[in-house]
C-alpha cells in the first residue's frame, strides 16, 4: 500500500512539472513579464498588509471588528487596494493624467458596474425563490442560496427572453417589472441584502495561516479583476465579434437577434446595456458566473470533498490563477464562466438527490412494497433537468453534462452495469444524431456509423440484462431518465422554435443555428464583384 501511495505522489510531481515546463515554454511572456516585474513595492505592500491581517485575526484578543465584517466593508477594502494598485501603476508611467481624478473616476466606475451588477443578482435571487417554490428539495445553507441564484438567472433570462420576442427589452419596461418583482417579496429582497452586505460574516475557527494567506490573494485577485473588467471596450477577439457584441446587437434590436446558437447568458450581458447603457456592466456581468462560481466550488469543497476550510481557500485560489480561468475573467469576456457556474449548481443538486435518495431507499429496504411509494416526479431530478437545459442555452458543450447526469443516476440505481448501459446509449445517441459534427469532429470519426450500432447492440444487451435481474430497479431509473428528459427539453424549446420559425427547416443545424442577418455571399461573388467595379 505505501509503495502504491509513494508511486501515486511521485506521478503526480512528474505530471506537474512536466505541465509545468511545457506551458512555460509555449508562453515565453510569463518568464519576460517576471524578468521585468516593476511592482516589489506594490507587492511589499500589500505583503504588509496581509501580515497585518493575519495578526488581527489571530492574535488580536478583542474581537470587537469582527461586527464590522461585513460584505460592504470587504468592498471597501476592494476599493482600497483597486486604488492603491492604480496610484502604483500611474507613479510608474508617464501617461498625461491627474492622479486623484483618474484613480477616483476608476473608483466610480466599479462601484456603478459592481452595483449593477449586485442588482441583477439580487432580482435572480428573488425570481429563484418564488420558482423555488415548485421544487422543494431539502437543500439548506449557502448550497441553497447558489441553486436559488442558478434558478433565478433561468427565470429571469425566461422573461427576457418572452420580451425579446416581442421587442420589448427596453429599460422602461423592465425596471418597473424587476421593483414589481422585488417589491412582492420585499422581505426576501431586504434579508438578501442583510445578509450579503450588513450581517457580520462568521470566521471559522479552524481558520489558520494557509487559508487566510489563500483568502487573502484570492481577494486580491478579484479586485484586480474588477479593476481590469472596468474597460471601455472588450480586448478579446472573441469577445469583440460575438460574446460582447451580441448583447450590443440585443440592445439595438430591442429583441432576440435572429441567428445564432442559444444565447441565454447573452441575454443576461445584455441586461448591461438595456438597463445602464455601460460597457463595464455588461463586461461585470460577464465575469459574474466566475464569482459565483467560487462559492458553489467553495461549497463543493467543504460538502463533497470533505475539505477544511483552509485547503478550500487554497483551492480556490488555485483555480482563479489557472490561465485559462484568469484569461476569461479579465481578457477574453465569454459565457464559458457562466455556464461553469450553473454546472456547478447542478452538481449541488445531484449531490444532493443522491444523498437522499440513498436514504430512502434505506428505509424501504424492510418492506419492498413501501419502494413503490417514491415520488413519480422528484423535484431535484426535474430541476436537474430544467437547469440543464438552461446550461445547453448557454453553450452546446452542455450537452456532455446530460449524459453525464444520465449516467450518474444509473450508476446510483444498478452501479457499473446502469454506468456503462447508458455510457453506450449516450454514444450511440451522440453519433446517430451527428452532435459530433457541430464541432467539426465528425470527419476524423472514420467509423462512426459502425460504432454507433455497435453501442447501441452493447447499451441494450446491458439493459435488457438490469431489467431481467431488477425490474423494478429498471422501471424507476427509466421513469427517472424519461422525467429528466422532458424537462431538459424545456428551456431549450423555445430557442428550436425561435430557429425553426426562421429556417423552416428541421435538421441539427439550422434548429441550433437559426438563419442568420448577414448576406448570402460567397468568395467567387466578392471577386466577380470586385472584378466589374
Amino acid at each position: 500500500m505505501r509503495i502504491y501511495k509513494s508511486s501515486i505522489i511521485l506521478f503526480s510531481i512528474f505530471w506537474f512539472v512536466f505541465i509545468f515546463f511545457d506551458y512555460w515554454q509555449k508562453h515565453p511572456y510569463y518568464y519576460i513579464n517576471l524578468i521585468n516585474f516593476s511592482y516589489y513595492d506594490l507587492t511589499a505592500v500589500l505583503t504588509l498588509l496581509g501580515v497585518g491581517t493575519y495578526f488581527l485575526i489571530k492574535k488580536v484578543k478583542n474581537q470587537a471588528w469582527r461586527k464590522w465584517l461585513n460584505g460592504l466593508s470587504l468592498f471597501g477594502a476592494a476599493l482600497f487596494i483597486i486604488a492603491l494598485s492604480v496610484q502604483f501603476y500611474i507613479n510608474k508611467t508617464n501617461l498625461p493624467m491627474t492622479n486623484g481624478g483618474s484613480v477616483l473616476h476608476l473608483l466610480g466606475m466599479v462601484i456603478q458596474a459592481v452595483t449593477s451588477v449586485y442588482l441583477v443578482t439580487l432580482c435572480a435571487y428573488v425570481i429563484g425563490e418564488l420558482i423555488w417554490r415548485l421544487f422543494p428539495i431539502p437543500i439548506k445553507g449557502l448550497s441553497k442560496d447558489i441553486v436559488l441564484v442558478a434558478i433565478g438567472i433561468m427565470g429571469l433570462v425566461s422573461i427576457l427572453f418572452l420580451l425579446g420576442i416581442f421587442s420589448l427589452l427596453v429599460w422602461y419596461i423592465l425596471i418597473p417589472i424587476f421593483v414589481f418583482i422585488l417589491g412582492i417579496r420585499w422581505k426576501i429582497s431586504l434579508d438578501f441584502l442583510k445578509r450579503t452586505l450588513i450581517t457580520p460574516i462568521q470566521l471559522p475557527n479552524e481558520l489558520n495561516g494557509l487559508g487566510i494567506a489563500s483568502f487573502y490573494i484570492l481577494f486580491i485577485i478579484i479586485s484586480w479583476t474588477i479593476m481590469q473588467v472596468c474597460m471601455p471596450f472588450p480586448r478579446g477577439w472573441d469577445a469583440l465579434s460575438l460574446y460582447v457584441s451580441l448583447p450590443s446587437l440585443i440592445n439595438d434590436y430591442q429583441g432576440l437577434v435572429s441567428g445564432y446558437q442559444p444565447y441565454n447568458w447573452s441575454l443576461i450581458m445584455s441586461l448591461g446595456f438595456v438597463l445602464f447603457g455601460k460597457m463595464e456592466s455588461t463586461l461585470m456581468l460577464s465575469y459574474l458566473g466566475g464569482f459565483l462560481t467560487l462559492f458553489s466550488l467553495y461549497q463543493l469543497a467543504r460538502t463533497l470533498f470533505k475539505m477544511d476550510v483552509n485547503f478550500s481557500f487554497l483551492s480556490l485560489c488555485i483555480f482563479s490563477l489557472i490561465p485559462s480561468i484568469a484569461f476569461q475573467t479579465y481578457l477574453e469576456q465569454k459565457v464559458d464562466l457562466g455556464l461553469l457556474f450553473i454546472l456547478t449548481a447542478i452538481v449541488l443538486v445531484l449531490i444532493n438527490w443522491i444523498e437522499h435518495h440513498n436514504k430512502d431507499i434505506n428505509t424501504v429496504t424492510v418492506d419492498s412494497e413501501n419502494h413503490r411509494k417514491l415520488p413519480f416526479i422528484q423535484p431535484a431530478i426535474a430541476l436537474m433537468g430544467l437547469l440543464t437545459g438552461f446550461a445547453l442555452g448557454i453553450k452546446l458543450t452542455a450537452l456532455f453534462t446530460f449524459f453525464g447526469i444520465l449516467a450518474t443516476m444509473w450508476y446510483v440505481l444498478k452501479g457499473n452495469l446502469g454506468f456503462l448501459a447508458l455510457f453506450a446509449v449516450s454514444i450511440f445517441a451522440i453519433f446517430l444524431l451527428k452532435i459530433d459534427d457541430q464541432s467539426g469532429l465528425r470527419a476524423y470519426h472514420l467509423s462512426a456509423s459502425a460504432v454507433q450500432w455497435i453501442m447501441l447492440i452493447i447499451g441494450l444487451g446491458l439493459a435488457v440484462y438490469i431489467f431481467v435481474k431488477d425490474k423494478k430497479t429498471f422501471l424507476y431509473g427509466f421513469k427517472l431518465s424519461v422525467i429528466y428528459g422532458l424537462f431538459f427539453v424545456l428551456p431549450i424549446l423555445p430557442w428550436l422554435t425561435k430557429n425553426y420559425s426562421e429556417t423552416k427547416r428541421l435538421d441539427v443545424n439550422s434548429l441550433l443555428n437559426g438563419q442568420s442577418n448577414a448576406p448570402k455571399i460567397s468568395a467567387k461573388q466578392l471577386i466577380s464583384k470586385w472584378k466589374q467595379q
